[in-house]
């Protein structure tokens, strides 16, 4: 593994092997639509996400970072998928923030008997609810069966039973 000190403060990290793919182009950081910092590799008018160049993308691919560490760009930590694949990497929604489940997948709902929590899972642009429950994390650990069964080891999974990251 090689580290790259960028501009900014940042840190860019890559296999060693690709070391000599990345000599040529001056490495900047930029803003990504979801707000992370990205890796960009720019040699004159060529500009491309250094994720994407290591993974050999194509124009369709979407990267992904598994450990979802956007300036870690060594080989085992990116996976080629699609935008549910993307997704199913996705922590507890930051946007949500303040929003009533600490868990991702997961909202109160208030009844007249109580509080409930339901559980709902977005595969493939659907989304499927899979019911309400007593306690938050009991819905939680459903999310994690649905989303285990939809995406397998791409699956982010909610942490139950104290704070979820």
């Amino acid at each position: 593994m090689t580290q790259i000190e960028l501009k900014g403060g940042y840190t860019m990290l890559v296999d060693a092997a690709d070391v000599a793919m990345l000599s040529g182009f001056t490495i900047q950081v930029s803003g990504g639509p979801d707000g992370y910092p990205y890796a960009r590799a720019d040699r004159g008018k060529m500009q491309v996400l250094v994720h994407r160049l290591i993974a050999g993308a194509g124009a369709d691919d979407i990267v992904d970072h598994h450990n979802r560490n956007t300036l870690d760009n060594r080989t085992a930590n990116l996976r080629i998928t699609n935008r549910s694949g993307n997704g199913a990497n996705r922590g507890a929604d930051r946007r949500r923030a303040g929003t009533s489940s600490r868990h991702k997948g997961v909202v109160r709902k208030e009844k007249k008997m109580g509080t409930r929590w339901m559980a709902y899972i977005h595969v493939n642009g659907k989304t499927n609810y899979l019911g309400t429950y007593d306690t938050e994390d009991e819905a939680a650990e459903v999310y994690n069966r649905a989303a285990l069964e939809a995406w397998g080891e791409m699956a982010r999974l909610n942490i139950t039973g104290g704070d979820a990251s």
